[in-house]
C-alpha cells in the first residue's frame, strides 16, 4: 500500500489531487492531508510516507523549508517530494533540485500532469523497494564464496552501493587481489544474439583472463553478453599492451566477434565511476550501434556532456551534443517528461559550475523555464536549451577569470591543516570554498602538484610519524586518531609514503 501526503493551504488543491489519484489508480493508497507546512512537518516526523505533494509557498512554512527539515533528520529515500507551485521562479526550481525533489509541477496543472508524474513516482518506489530487498540479499552474498562476490561485483557498482560500505580496498583483501588503486577498466562485449552461447563464451574468457593476469585483475559479468574487467596498471602505455593481450586471449578461445572498450589509466579509488563510464562509452563508440539500454546510455551521456560543457568552447559541438541529448530524452520519456528532464539537466549544469549571484543568469533561467514549459516542438526546445547553456557557460568563463586561484588554494590549505584528522571529502572542500568540485580539484593539483586526496593522506602520515616518535600511543590508536578506519590500510599507506612500517619507525626511536 502506498502512503501519500498532500499538503497545500488551498483545500481545493488537496481535494483535486486526492480525487485524481483515487480515480486513476486502482492500487490501494492511504492518502493523508495537511493544510500548512507545520502540520505537514509534524506528520512527516512521525509517519512514513512514500510520496508527498507539497505547495512550495505557504504562509507559515514553505514546502522548501519542510523538505530541508526532513532531509536533516531522515536519510532514507522516502518520501519522494513532488513540488506544486504557482510560481515558475528559477530559485524555487534550483532549490528543489538541490534538496532532491522528485518532480516540479506548475499550477494550473492538468489531470494528466498529476497522473503521469504519480506513475513515475510509483515506478521509482517499486524500484527503490526492489533495490532494498536486493541490498539485503547482497549482504548475505558477502558471506559466501569469493567467486560469488566477484561475480556479483557489478551488481554492487550499478546500484551505487559498492563504495559506500564495501570499498575497492576491502574487495582487494577479500579476493586476495594485488593493489589496483591505479588501473584500467575494460568491457568485453559479445556480438551475437544467443544469450546462452554468450554466457558460455564469456565464462571461458573470464577463466582465461584471470589465469593470464594472475592476481592483478577483477573480472565480473556486466550482462549476459558482456564482461567488466579491472586491471592493475602503472603507466598509460600499458593500455595498448593490455588491448593486444586481450585480443590474443579472445582469438585463442572463440571465433565470435567481441568488442573491447578501455578507459584511460586512472586512480580507481577516486575515479572508478568515470573510468567505467569511459570504457562503456568507448565500446558503444567502437561498435557504432545503438545500446540496448537507452536509460543507461542517457545517464552516461548526461555525465559526459556535463563534463564536456565545462571545457569546450566549440559552439557547433555544443549544439550537436545538446540536440542529441534532447532527442534521446524525447525517445525515452516522451516530449512532456523530456521538457522536465532538460530543465533538470540545465539546473545540474548551473549547480556544477556554481555561478555566484548573477542577475543575467537568473533572468535568463526564469525566461528559459517559462519558454520550455510552454513549447511542444523538439527543435524549439533544442534551440532554447542551447541558448541558456551558452549564457551559463559564457558567464561562468567571465566569473572564472575573476577568481584568484592562489587565494582559493591558500584557504583550502588552511582548512585542511585544521581538519586533516577527519576524512574531508572533495565535496566538503568545494562547499567550504563555494566553488565546484571539478574546478577546486583542477586548481589544487595545478598549484600543489598532487591531488587533494594524496595531499590529505600525506598530512595524515606526517602527523602519524610525529606521534610515533614523540608518544607511546599504540599504532592502532594512531591510525584512528588521524582518520583511518582500517589500521591495516594505515600501515600500507604509511609504508607507501615513507618506505617504512610504523613499527620500524617506533623501534628506530627506541634505539
Amino acid at each position: 500500500m502506498k502512503k501519500i501526503l498532500i499538503c497545500d493551504d488551498e483545500s481545493t488543491v488537496i481535494e483535486s489531487i486526492s480525487h485524481i489519484l483515487k480515480k486513476n489508480f486502482s492500487e490501494q493508497m492511504n492518502i493523508d492531508e495537511a493544510y500548512d507546512g507545520e502540520e505537514a512537518l509534524q506528520k512527516l516526523m512521525f509517519e512514513n510516507y512514500h510520496v508527498v505533494f507539497i505547495d512550495i509557498q505557504m504562509p507559515d512554512m514553505s514546502g522548501i523549508e519542510v523538505m530541508e527539515e526532513i532531509r536533516k533528520v531522515k536519510k532514507d529515500p522516502f518520501p519522494l517530494f513532488i513540488i506544486i507551485s504557482a510560481h515558475d521562479k528559477f530559485e524555487y526550481a534550483r532549490k528543489s533540485v538541490e534538496l532532491g525533489a522528485f518532480s516540479y509541477i506548475l499550477k494550473p496543472y492538468l489531470v494528466s500532469d498529476i497522473v503521469n508524474i504519480t506513475k513515475k513516482a510509483f515506478e521509482e518506489i517499486d524500484n527503490i523497494l526492489s533495490k532494498q530487498k536486493e541490498e539485503m540479499e547482497r549482504k548475505r552474498k558477502i558471506k559466501a564464496m569469493q567467486s560469488l562476490i566477484e561475480n556479483g561485483f557489478l551488481f554492487f557498482i550499478l546500484n551505487n552501493k559498492l563504495f559506500s560500505d564495501f570499498n575497492l580496498r576491502q574487495l582487494e583483501q577479500f579476493l586476495d587481489i594485488q593493489n589496483i588503486q591505479y588501473g584500467i577498466v575494460a568491457i568485453l562485449k559479445v556480438e551475437q544474439e544467443n544469450s546462452l552461447n554468450n554466457i558460455d563464451i564469456l565464462s571461458e574468457l573470464k577463466t582465461e583472463i584471470k589465469s593470464a593476469f594472475s592476481n592483478k585483475c577483477i573480472v565480473s559479468f556486466l550482462s549476459p553478453s558482456s564482461l567488466l574487467c579491472i586491471f592493475s596498471a602503472e603507466s598509460e602505455t600499458y593500455k595498448e599492451v593490455l588491448k593486444d593481450k586481450l585480443k590474443k586471449i579472445i582469438k585463442s578461445k572463440t571465433d565470435s566477434e567481441i568488442q573491447i572498450g578501455l578507459s584511460n589509466l586512472c586512480n580507481l579509488y577516486d575515479d572508478f565511476e568515470e573510468a567505467f563510464l569511459e570504457s562503456y562509452s568507448n565500446i558503444i563508440h567502437e561498435d557504432n550501434e545503438e545500446t540496448t539500454d537507452l536509460y543507461v546510455e542517457l545517464e552516461i551521456m548526461e555525465k559526459r556532456l556535463l563534463n564536456s560543457l565545462l571545457k569546450t568552447t566549440n559552439i557547433i559541438q555544443k549544439q550537436q551534443q545538446i540536440s542529441e541529448l534532447v532527442k534521446k530524452y524525447t525517445l525515452a520519456y516522451g516530449i512532456n517528461q523530456a521538457r522536465f528532464k532538460i530543465i533538470l539537466f540545465v539546473i545540474q549544469l548551473l549547480i556544477e559550475i556554481n555561478i555566484k549571484e548573477n542577475a543575467k543568469v537568473i533572468y535568463s533561467m526564469e525566461k528559459f523555464l517559462k519558454d520550455v514549459i510552454s513549447i511542444d516542438n523538439e527543435v524549439e526546445i533544442i534551440q532554447k536549451t542551447f541558448e541558456i547553456i551558452q549564457i551559463i557557460t559564457s558567464e561562468a568563463a567571465i566569473q572564472k577569470k575573476t577568481y584568484n586561484s592562489s587565494s582559493i588554494v591558500s584557504q583550502a590549505l588552511e582548512y585542511i591543516k585544521n581538519n586533516f584528522k577527519r576524512n574531508i571529502s572533495l565535496e566538503e572542500m568545494s562547499q567550504v570554498l563555494n566553488i565546484s568540485p571539478y574546478y577546486f580539484s583542477k586548481i589544487f593539483k595545478k598549484s600543489v602538484g598532487i591531488n587533494f586526496k594524496e595531499y590529505l593522506i600525506k598530512l595524515k602520515i606526517e602527523h602519524a610519524q610525529k606521534l610515533l616518535t614523540e608518544t607511546n600511543m599504540p599504532i592502532k590508536e594512531i591510525a584512528y586518531e588521524i582518520g583511518f578506519d582500517d589500521p591495516n590500510y594505515f600501515i600500507k599507506a604509511f609504508k607507501k609514503y615513507t618506505g617504512l612500517t610504523p613499527a620500524s619507525v617506533r623501534n628506530n626511536r627506541n634505539k
